[in-house]
């Protein structure tokens, strides 16, 4: 059972609504809800969740393509990974000029730690591929 943060849900659903490009920071502090709500908002639409590990770039990176790889094909076992962040991000990108789909990063700033590069690669992607999609990126983390 879900309570309470009623306010919170509509406003990711107003971004939501848009079918633009949109792209939402939710933090605090640890144990507080954040997933909570993320998984509550996003349980009947097309998401690719990814949670970031304390771990090196390439484990998050093989886990965050497994991520993007399911959301593809849902039946897939398989255990390939894109061959960088930037691959990775080109692939996001063409699934969200297609169709409408929530990405969520929780725990952001472990992918971050472990891949200095990623918020700079993102910002790029960002700018020049994403805001002409239908992504609705959320990061996530305390």
């Amino acid at each position: 059972m879900f309570i309470g943060r009623k306010e919170e849900l509509a406003k990711l659903e107003r971004h939501y609504d848009s079918g633009e490009f949109e792209f939402a920071v939710i933090d605090g502090r640890r144990r507080i809800g954040k997933t909570t709500l993320i998984s509550e908002f996003v349980k009947d639409k097309a998401t690719i969740f990814f949670t970031g590990m304390q771990e090196n770039a390439n484990s998050n990176l093989k886990y965050l393509s497994q991520a993007v790889l399911k959301f593809e094909n849902p039946t897939s076992t398989g255990t390939a990974s894109f061959p960088s962040f930037n691959d990775l991000l080109e692939e996001v990108g063409k699934i969200a000029a297609k169709q409408r789909v929530v990405w969520i990063i929780d725990e952001y700033p472990y992918l971050a730690e472990s891949y200095p590069g990623f918020s700079s690669l993102l910002q790029k992607f960002i700018d020049r591929v994403f805001l002409k999609t239908k992504l609705f990126l959320i990061l996530c983390g305390s």
